[in-house]
C-alpha cells in the first residue's frame, strides 16, 4: 500500500508501486471496480513540505451509461500535491503519510462522467422529434418562401 512514514521520506523518497484494486463504495454506482493502480514518481522534501509528483495509471471498469454492460476504462495521469501546514499545502503533512485516499479520490476525479458499450445505441432512449403544434405551420410558409426564391 501507499503509506510512508517521514522518517522513510528523508530528502528523496522513489515511487514504484502497484495496488491490486480499491473498494469503491456505493456513492459512484457507475464504477463496477478499479484494479492494476500503477504508482510511479517520487516524493520529495522542500523545507518543511513535502511535494508528490506521481503517474498514475488504473484499469476502472464503469457500467454503460444506456446498458449498464461493463466497459473497460484506462486511466492515465499525473499529480502533483504539497503535503505541509503552509498556505500553498494541498494536504496537512501527516505521520504516516497515507496516499491510499489522495490517489483515490484523484481516480474518481478522473473518470470519464459517462461511458458507452459497443452495443449502445445513443437513440435507445429518445423519442421520435416533434413539432410543437404552434409551430406547425412555419414549415409550409419556409416551403412557400424558397420556392419564391427569397
Amino acid at each position: 500500500m501507499l503509506v510512508y512514514r517521514l522518517n522513510e521520506i528523508n530528502d528523496f523518497k522513489k515511487i514504484n508501486s502497484q495496488v491490486k484494486a480499491y473498494e469503491v463504495n456505493e456513492a459512484f454506482p457507475d464504477v463496477i471496480s478499479i484494479e492494476n493502480i500503477l504508482v510511479n514518481g517520487h516524493i520529495k522534501r522542500s523545507d518543511f513540505d513535502y511535494l508528490l509528483d506521481v503517474n498514475i495509471k488504473a484499469d476502472l471498469v464503469m457500467a454503460c451509461a444506456f446498458t449498464l454492460k461493463p466497459v473497460d476504462v484506462l486511466l492515465d495521469f499525473d499529480l502533483s500535491f504539497r503535503f505541509g501546514s503552509s498556505e500553498k499545502s494541498d494536504y496537512e503533512l501527516t505521520d504516516p503519510l497515507d496516499l491510499n485516499p489522495i490517489i483515490l479520490g484523484n481516480i474518481l476525479a478522473e473518470k470519464p462522467y459517462n461511458v458507452f458499450h459497443e452495443s449502445a445505441d445513443p437513440n435507445m432512449f429518445c423519442d421520435e422529434p416533434r413539432i410543437h403544434p404552434a409551430f406547425e405551420g412555419l414549415k409550409d410558409l419556409i416551403k412557400t418562401k424558397d420556392k419564391e426564391g427569397k
